[in-house]
């Protein structure tokens, strides 16, 4: 599977507004529930927007060129993750 398929899957995904204290601005935190340890935290939520696909993307990247499964939807076929081939470069990207 290539780095576009996967961002391409249908995640599910949390976003919400965050003020952690009234003297710290608020801000915008996205994570991805089939995804331990992804989170964009922005500004705002368009700006959680615009990071969102760049920051996926590169977070699969790394999976991948180290050799760590990738998590997917459970809706997204029986399988629930695809473990990175050992064809050489890793699919298209």
């Amino acid at each position: 599977m290539s780095i576009d398929e996967y961002v391409a899957l249908p995640w599910t995904v949390h976003g919400r507004g965050v003020q952690e204290s009234a003297e710290e601005a608020p801000y915008y935190l996205v994570t991805i529930e089939e995804m331990p340890g992804f989170s964009v935290v922005a500004a705002s939520r368009s700006e959680a927007d615009a990071l969102f696909s760049v920051v996926l993307r590169e977070y699969i990247e790394a999976m991948l060129e180290s050799g760590r499964t990738v998590p997917v939807p459970a809706l997204v076929g029986e399988q629930t993750s695809y473990a990175h081939g050992g064809s050489g470069a890793g699919g298209a990207r």
